[in-house]
């Protein structure tokens, strides 16, 4: 029973003696705890302003990036446009080369009378090359009094086509009332009346004539033969009247290229 007793109070004595012997924290302990605990909240405030430190670097190189794929997207837009731009004036060149070749198709292959005397007759092969659906009535000596006689027999036999081109006059003067009688057959028809490079009394009178007659009628147009070949003795014979080769293709070029311009 002693020895029960004794262990019993052994046991009380140790459980009352080591609540100061083991619970009590020395003083070098207390002071190492808080070291710790002061460099662990010096951790945590780091770790905290490294995490917003790396949250404005993200914010920056996000700001930074979104401004380069602003800048790079107004670059490519620029670019676009730049692009977009030059294609569209190719086009309209494009545009107008197509423009330009269905005009010359166009014309080329209407149906044209070409009414004229002698100087015709002469660039006659060159013109129904070029025209090759024309008719064309050309004749030596003639003169611009036979015209109404002309288109009233074309007019039955073939019909008179939209488009008339005239070269008379070379054989001597034009009165007003053949042009009359002329343009009332003709009616609204385009008509080109070609003037007159031929070294005679009457050239001067019969260029005037057309010139004056072509600004009373809108559907008339006067075609400067004059003006283009009347120094230029390359293009004509010996007479410099009725053209050579060379003229004759220069005659059939000046043709060509007032009926493109006014068709």
């Amino acid at each position: 029973m002693k020895k029960k007793v004794i262990t019993l109070c052994g046991i009380a004595l140790f459980s009352s003696g080591c609540t100061s012997l083991f619970w009590r924290v020395p003083e070098k302990e207390e002071k190492a705890d808080l070291a710790l605990l002061k460099f662990s909240e010096e951790l945590e405030l780091e770790e905290s302003l490294r995490g917003q430190k790396a949250s404005i670097e993200t914010a920056t190189i996000v700001e930074t990036n979104k401004q380069t794929e602003e800048v790079k997207l107004e670059n490519t837009l620029q670019t676009r446009k730049e692009i977009t731009s030059l294609k569209t004036e190719e086009n309209k060149q494009e545009s107008k080369k197509e423009n330009s070749k269905k005009i010359e198709v166009a014309v080329t292959q209407r149906k044209i009378l070409f009414v004229g005397d002698s100087v015709m007759k002469g660039s006659e092969a060159q013109l129904r090359k070029i025209f090759p659906n024309a008719i064309v009535d050309s004749a030596v000596s003639r003169q611009f009094s036979a015209l109404p006689d002309i288109l009233h027999r074309v007019e039955k036999t073939q019909g008179i086509p939209d488009v008339v081109v005239v070269h008379l006059g070379s054989n001597g003067n034009i009165f007003e009332k053949h042009m009359l009688e002329s343009m009332e057959i003709l009616g609204n028809r385009k008509v080109f009346f070609i003037n007159c490079k031929v070294e005679r009394p009457w050239q001067e009178s019969v260029n005037h004539f057309l010139k004056t007659q072509v600004a009373k009628y809108k559907n008339t147009k006067l075609v400067d033969w004059y003006s283009l070949a009347h120094d230029q003795n390359q293009y004509f014979a010996k007479d410099r009247i009725h053209p050579n080769q060379m003229g004759a293709k220069v005659y059939r070029a000046m043709i060509l290229e007032k009926l493109e311009k006014e068709l």
